[in-house]
């Protein structure tokens, strides 16, 4: 089988699925358990999809959850560690013209690959990827001052309005919730190995890296709030010092796509990073005082985007090594 094979109606050659559900995962065995009971019973045919896992070298139960679902999930071991590398072994890997992508610690609808192969065969013109709408839940009940939607972003949360419609270059499809046409993902070389997670390392926007670049390419990127997955909150990222180091790796993971994208000289990059710095309105000063008390909740916005900031000039720094 090849990608020339896809058809432009959106239907697939007898005896394939019509769309292939990823999930990338590494040591999360029990979570991974639940997202995949909520592949298990889709509203489409069983005929019509299948559930490929891959296992970027977990050393928990993860062969055994997978295993414990028999013939409907498909486990591979991608050993090059980094989310990207994942994914891109689980659209090589999919024997769908389709490759829809869940996270390990999320939750699909019943209807969501329906939704997914709806917005395809419907739109017009054919969207290169779709995503949708991300609610949170949490393993224990949040603090108050989660309730400020500045920290909803960095854990995954996505909602654009109850209309569907294109996505433009000020908006994004959160990758947790994200399908392609596995023919577009290949003409593109796949999602970029310098981007997003590694292990323990919070670098991000591998996802959205792959939206830009579809997007320069003239495709375009859907967006239908039908299409839903519920994101798993735990308690350990519920905390001031968690969103400090997820706010400043997220300065340096969009310095980092810029640069991939736009590739600006050494010196551009650091102006780029100081007119943020001007716009947010931070200084030396200001981010020496709002850095003295880590679990102080009452100015954690504040910090936030001053670490966001210094995220912003690390990412340009590595322009240089």
């Amino acid at each position: 089988m090849t990608v020339d094979d896809d058809r432009a109606d959106g239907s697939w050659r007898a005896g394939f699925p019509s769309i292939t559900a990823v999930v990338c995962t590494l040591n999360r065995a029990e979570l991974l358990g639940k997202a995949l009971r909520s592949l298990a019973d889709q509203t489409v045919s069983k005929e019509e999809y299948e559930v490929l896992v891959v296992d970027n070298g977990s050393t928990d139960r993860t062969a055994d959850v997978c295993g414990g679902f028999g013939g409907a999930v498909r486990r591979v071991v991608e050993p090059q560690l980094g989310l990207n590398h994942a994914r891109n072994r689980g659209w090589q890997e999919a024997r769908s013209r389709v490759v829809a992508y869940l996270d390990d610690d999320a939750l699909a609808a019943r209807d969501w690959l329906e939704r997914i192969l709806h917005a395809f065969a419907t739109v017009q013109p054919q969207p290169a990827c779709v995503g949708g709408k991300v609610d949170l839940t949490w393993e224990t009940s949040p603090p108050e001052w989660l309730s400020n939607p500045l920290f909803h972003y960095p854990l995954a949360k996505q909602d654009w309005g109850p209309d569907a419609g294109w996505v433009d270059a000020q908006r994004y499809l959160v990758g947790c919730n994200l399908a392609f046409r596995r023919e577009v993902l290949a003409d593109l070389g796949g999602f970029s190995g310098s981007m997003d997670r590694k292990g323990g390392c919070l670098l991000s926007n591998g996802d959205v890296h792959m939206e830009r670049c579809l997007q320069r390419a003239g495709y375009g990127c859907y967006y239908d709030p039908a299409i839903q997955v519920r994101h798993h909150v735990p308690a350990s990222r519920m905390t001031a010092p968690w969103f400090l180091n997820r706010f400043y790796w997220q300065g340096v993971s969009d310095a980092v796509m810029d640069r991939e994208l736009t590739q600006p000289s050494y010196a551009e990059g650091l102006r780029r990073a100081a007119r943020i710095a001007r716009t947010q309105q931070v200084g030396i000063r200001r981010v020496a005082r709002l850095m003295l008390n880590r679990s102080d909740t009452a100015t954690l916005p504040s910090r936030c985007l001053s670490m966001f900031v210094l995220g912003q000039f690390a990412g340009y720094l590595r322009l240089r090594g």
